[in-house]
């Protein structure tokens, strides 16, 4: 008897529990409809893996002479300030202003095809400012992936540059180069993705294929920069 009453007691408590508590209803966070039609602004960097440009053949009094650029890691760090534009489609764009500042150390190797090479080694600076147009699509979970491109102008300058001849593997001759600047026309294609964390904060990684027209004896100076940083939503 005793067994039956403390069972019934166990039961009606156990209804009354959950019929007091409020229902729990599991949801998935929509991070598009958080982001969307609003301004941020975005710190990033990383890091500038390969170089490579046109170079013609040249001609001395040894013969001609074919170059090629030596690629070194190098890094880059900016800010970015852009705009999300308000949609309910499957993607939406945005736009957004860069400026940001690369680092490399260079190698253009030269070589006659006999017994004389050439070698000039220097550090390439860059300040860029790029307008950048996005297509951002649909999320999918907390990730959402985004292509782009961006046009925009560069300042390149050629530092502590100096060039080693070389006879036979011996070197014959080092001299010292001058330094070098160039305004030049810049433009990039850009793939990314967006990883939600909150309503404002989101991480992101990119990747830029970064071009540079014409400048400091390189033509069509492509530049593959990986990287990741942080957006702030206002």
């Amino acid at each position: 008897m005793k067994l039956r009453i403390t069972t019934s007691l166990l039961i009606l408590a156990t209804t009354a529990l959950y019929a007091g508590s409020p229902s729990y209803e599991k949801r998935m966070h929509e991070p598009a409809t958080q982001s969307l039609g609003s301004p941020y602004w975005a710190i990033f960097g990383g890091a500038n893996v390969q170089q490579s440009a046109d170079i013609g053949d040249s001609r001395s009094a040894v013969g001609a002479f074919s170059s090629d650029l030596d690629s070194e890691t190098g890094w880059f760090a900016g800010l970015k300030l852009g705009y999300d534009f308000d949609s309910e489609a499957w993607a939406h764009a945005a736009v957004e202003v860069e400026a940001f500042y690369n680092h490399v150390d260079a190698e253009l190797r030269s070589g006659s095809g006999g017994i004389v090479s050439a070698q000039t080694a220097g550090d390439v600076h860059a300040a860029v400012v790029m307008a950048n147009a996005f297509v951002k699509f649909k999320p999918l979970w907390h990730l959402r992936p985004y292509v782009g491109g961006g046009i925009g102008a560069a300042h390149l300058w050629l530092r502590e540059a100096s060039t080693e001849v070389r006879v036979g593997g011996v070197p014959v001759r080092q001299r010292r180069r001058g330094d070098a600047e160039d305004w030049t026309f810049a433009y990039q294609g850009i793939a990314g993705l967006d990883v939600w964390v909150n309503d404002r904060w989101t991480i992101f990684t990119e990747y830029h294929a970064l071009v540079f027209h014409d400048a400091i004896g390189l033509d069509n100076y492509l530049n593959h920069l990986v990287g990741a940083g942080v957006r702030l939503r206002f």
